[in-house]
């Protein structure tokens, strides 16, 4: 069953039945694509700023600042990235399945790394992950990733690791951001972490 995204994300969720933001078409090969309207939106805008500018993904962006990650997406000297952008309801998640606060995730020594798996390297387009069967982060994790083949979206439900992707190809002038439902970990989810004081958390299943 399709997930439908949050009334604030700038994409329509895969097999959405009401509107949001900004729409995703159908593409080939079961693909889906920005509309025209979207990639105007936000044309000129950098990844981070993409991500600031929607309330979906507020609990994203507070992480990234305190990992000190979020100026590393604006694409100074024509850096490019993709990132898996995880919702807030992912991170409430996250925490719950942790016992931790937000507070405490945010202050992880373990926050840079989690993060750091959120983020590939260059501009990539869910179509350009046709054939692929994982997929390299910069914190050096791969993930597996479904609904490939060439089929995409007919060929089972797209799949990051363990989380689902919600939405796919929010455009940005230095990138893109694909929408995932998880917060990924090294194992595809998070199943241990430091609290701030080093005390190891491990995750409930």
């Amino acid at each position: 069953t399709a997930v439908v995204a949050s009334e604030g994300m700038g994409a329509l969720a895969l097999g959405a039945t009401r509107p949001v933001a900004t729409t995703l078409a159908p593409a080939r090969d079961g693909f889906w694509a920005p509309s025209r309207a979207s990639a105007s939106a936000h044309q000129g805008r950098s990844v981070a700023d993409v991500l600031l500018g929607d309330p979906a993904f507020s609990k994203l962006c507070a992480a990234l600042s305190s990992a000190g990650l979020l100026d590393n997406l604006r694409g100074a000297g024509g850096a490019e990235c993709t990132v898996l952008a995880p919702t807030n309801a992912a991170f409430a998640d996250e925490c719950r399945a942790l016992g931790v606060t937000e507070a405490e995730f945010n202050a992880s020594p373990d926050l840079h790394h989690v993060l750091s798996s959120h983020v590939v390297l260059g501009n990539r387009p869910w179509a350009s992950f046709h054939g692929q069967h994982t997929v390299a982060t910069t914190s050096g994790v791969e993930f597996g990733l479904g609904g490939q083949n060439g089929l995409g979206g007919q060929n089972g439900p797209h799949s990051v690791g363990a989380a689902a992707v919600l939405a796919l190809d929010m455009p940005a002038a230095n990138g893109v951001v694909h929408v995932v439902s998880m917060v990924l970990g090294n194992l595809g989810v998070v199943t241990q972490f430091r609290r701030p004081n080093g005390r190891l958390t491990t995750r409930s299943m």
